[in-house]
């Protein structure tokens, strides 16, 4: 009977050490190409390119990727990468498969505070791996652009952009269009590369290429978008 205790406070003490303690990690393959992952010896067959992990416990957790590959008779599934992910405690963490098969971390930000880019993390609500939706509506877009064109600062303007995508999600003319506000090119970039992930119409999002005024900052966007 004592060890039934013993066993039951175990199980709670480890459950409330998760919601205590729990990241958050998300793992994407590169270019979206389709990928399926072992984690900390699991394996997780569904073949996609965006993976999502909640409550995870801090520490080092091992990442094995598969990919489909044809040999022209049959699909079979091959081990590409092996790789270590460091997750601290209560953060949200981001990696990525790059062209080589590497797996490589690109953010670490703390869950339920803002990151220094304005990114705003709450536990798996509105992160760009858990969002769907169809951008924001006519009415809301209408109120945040007289919200912003309201503001006197271009860092104020960016600051309520990426608030209100993240929560709403945008298309790609939205975003064009809230870039548009923005008096700095360096703003402007920045946008474009924060809403790419919550953009609902991904294959029109070229179109904010209008917005720059550089070339410099169009080759920099299609270096970034390379990393999904």
């Amino acid at each position: 009977m004592k060890k039934l205790i013993v066993l039951s406070v175990a199980i709670q003490i480890l459950f409330f050490a998760k919601l205590a303690f729990g990241s958050q990690l998300v793992i994407r393959s590169f270019n979206h190409s389709g990928i399926s992952l072992e984690v900390d010896g699991k394996y997780f067959g569904n073949v996609g390119h965006e993976f999502t992990f909640n409550n995870m416990m801090p520490g080092l957790h091992k990442v094995k990727v598969y990919k489909y590959q044809y040999n022209g008779f049959t699909q079979f599934n091959t081990l590409v990468s092996v790789g270590t992910i460091k997750v601290p405690v209560n953060s949200f963490v981001v990696a990525k498969i790059d062209r080589f098969n590497r797996v490589k971390v690109t953010d670490v930000l703390p869950m339920g505070s803002t990151s220094s880019n304005g990114l705003i993390i709450n536990t798996g609500i509105n992160t760009p791996s858990s969002f769907c939706g169809y951008g924001m509506s006519q009415n809301q877009f209408f109120t945040l652009k007289n919200m912003i064109e309201r503001q006197s600062f271009d860092s104020s303007k960016l600051k309520i952009s990426k608030q209100a995508i993240q929560a709403n999600g945008a298309t790609s003319q939205q975003v064009f269009e809230l870039m548009s506000l923005l008096t700095f090119e360096s703003n402007r970039l920045n946008l474009a590369k924060f809403a790419y992930p919550f953009v609902v119409d991904k294959e029109n999002f070229y179109i904010v290429n209008n917005a720059f005024s550089f070339s410099s900052s169009t080759t920099s966007l299609y270096n970034f978008l390379n990393l999904y």
